[in-house]
């Protein structure tokens, strides 16, 4: 799947979560991710890429991460 990812594919969207171009995807926007990368460029004008992953191995060692720190 991945290698299925290029630029054309990939929806476009303001700082408001506006799409400006909907690419070659069907896939929706995610609102929420939206405005966790809006608030990362926004807070730091140096910032060039912002990437979140959600696989189950990030994610897992998220949660113990979080359970450590309780």
């Amino acid at each position: 799947m991945y290698d299925e990812v290029t630029a054309s594919s990939l929806v476009k969207v303001n700082m408001q979560g506006v799409i400006t171009d909907d690419g070659s995807t069907t896939f929706g926007v995610d609102n929420e991710a939206v405005a966790l990368h809006a608030a990362v460029y926004a807070a730091s004008s140096t910032t060039a890429c912002v990437l979140h992953v959600a696989s189950p191995a990030v994610l897992s060692v998220h949660a113990q991460l979080l359970a450590a720190a309780v």
